[in-house]
Formats: structure tokens, C-alpha cells, sequence
């Protein structure tokens, strides 16, 4: 795992929809909306944290992502990429900055 601090690389740089901690759930459906992206919403109790886990799908309905917006408490998103070859890679964006890591799933 990698941490990099927000005053280094901005947030908006990781992602091609422009993801930070402050991105808010409705405003990402929106943008799957008007891009005609196939995604599933789940809502995510734990505790006392609510999140809210959007997971889209490329056009062979393979999982090609997912990203986790917690609704209470401090800013967070955590997105995840499956890649083809195996690789999964983690961004998880938060006030201080993004934590980035890549593994094999």
C-alpha cells in the first residue's frame, strides 16, 4: 500500500470520472446514467457506518469495478478495479489523501 498525500497529486487524477473523498454517490449515478453504464447499487450497514457500494459491469456483464461511498461520518471512497489479467487495484480516497494498492485476486 501506498500513501499519497493530497498536496502531492490530486485525487481528481486517479480515476477518469475525477473520484475524491467529497464525490457523492448521487452525483456518480448520474454520471453512469448519462454514460449508459450497467451498475448495481447495495446498501452497506455495518455498526454505525452506512455505505453505499455501486458495482458496474462491462458489456459481457463481467464485474469491471466498484466503488464504496460511506454516506455518515468522515469523507471516504474506495474504488476497485478488476483488471483482465488478474490484477485488482484499490484507491482509496480520503481528506489526507489517496491510499493506492494493487494485488491479485
Amino acid at each position: 500500500m501506498k500513501f499519497i498525500q493530497k498536496d502531492a497529486l490530486n485525487q481528481e487524477n486517479f480515476t477518469k470520472e475525477h473520484v475524491t473523498a467529497y464525490t457523492k454517490p448521487d452525483e456518480y449515478i448520474e454520471y453512469l446514467e448519462q454514460n449508459a453504464i450497467n451498475y448495481k447499487i447495495d446498501n452497506i450497514d455495518c455498526n454505525e457506518t452506512q455505505r453505499i457500494n455501486i458495482t458496474e459491469y462491462d458489456k459481457y456483464d463481467r464485474k469491471s469495478q466498484s466503488t464504496c461511498f460511506q454516506k455518515n461520518g468522515e469523507p471516504s471512497v474506495l474504488r476497485e478495479i478488476y483488471e483482465l489479467n488478474g490484477i485488482r487495484k484499490r484507491y482509496e480516497f480520503q481528506p489526507e489523501g489517496t491510499y493506492v494498492t494493487s494485488f491479485r485476486y
